[in-house]
């Protein structure tokens, strides 16, 4: 009988599985109301392979801060939606460390950190767009929302295929140009080549993360026999662990940097 794939082979799959599902969105998938419906359809699926019920708590954590955003004074929900967001990963990240101290699984975290920083910043930008122009910035006139999200645009701001497994930030206010093709979207060309160097890129990252590990592990900093090295080789050895488990990071970050 066939073993039952890893988290990490899952996860795998799915970064490179988010390329052509990027292409195909890109050349075959007509901007507007049906690239919305896309995103939400391919992009639920592909987080429910990779977490199951774990996506009830995206749903809650997004659910109830459109609720927060819709229902409370605008030049102040954001600060409701700040402490919800913030509050409910802290739990997650506590239930997790209460069940799996010093572990490592495939669990909802991974995305709701990265739904955090979008879902507080639409928020603010939502707020931002209530506001006179002209006691705004540059940088708030760019991001500002003047209309409240629908829930269409909400759940493919979420489930967007490239981005909802985990990845980079961005704004709520960009991905909608993007989404209807407007603006600096409005004469893309072709993603094709760009998306392979990154992915290149990613590769790269995770070779070197895996290559030199070998030699320099963080886990041997704990050992005994490490406190009878110099001071200075404890220092360039410390020094070379953390900087190539960066790369550990690095490697995830530019899979789905390729990928959007």
């Amino acid at each position: 009988m066939l073993s039952q794939p890893t988290d990490q082979m899952r996860l795998v799959l799915i970064f490179f599985l988010q390329y052509p599902l990027g292409w195909v969105q890109f050349y075959m998938v007509p901007n507007g109301t049906r690239k919305h419906l896309w995103n939400i359809i391919v992009g639920f699926i592909i987080q429910y392979y990779l977490f199951r019920s774990g996506v009830l708590h995206v749903i809650l954590m997004t659910g109830v801060t459109w609720a927060l955003m819709n229902f409370l004074p605008r030049n102040v929900q954001q600060r409701y939606v700040m402490t919800w967001v913030l509050s409910y990963l802290t739990c997650n990240h506590l239930y997790r460390m209460y069940t799996n101290f010093g572990g490592y699984d495939l669990e909802i975290s991974t995305f709701t950190m990265l739904q955090v920083c979008k879902l507080s910043a639409m928020s603010f930008c939502y707020k931002d767009g209530g506001e006179p122009e002209a006691s705004l910035s540059k940088d708030q006139k760019d991001r500002m929302i003047k209309e409240m999200p629908s829930v269409l645009e909400l759940c493919s701001y979420t489930w967007y295929v490239s981005n909802c497994a985990l990845g980079v930030f961005f704004e709520f206010s960009d991905y909608i140009r993007f989404i209807h093709g407007k603006k600096e979207y409005a004469n893309c060309p072709s993603p094709i080549l760009p998306s392979l160097k990154s992915l290149a890129t990613a590769l790269a990252c995770v070779g070197l993360f895996i290559y030199v590990s070998g030699y320099f592990w963080i886990e041997y900093i704990y050992d005994s026999d490490f406190a009878n090295h110099t001071f200075l080789y404890k220092v360039f050895y410390y020094y070379t662990a953390m900087t190539i488990k960066r790369f550990f990071y690095y490697g995830p970050f530019m899979f789905t940097t390729g990928a959007i």
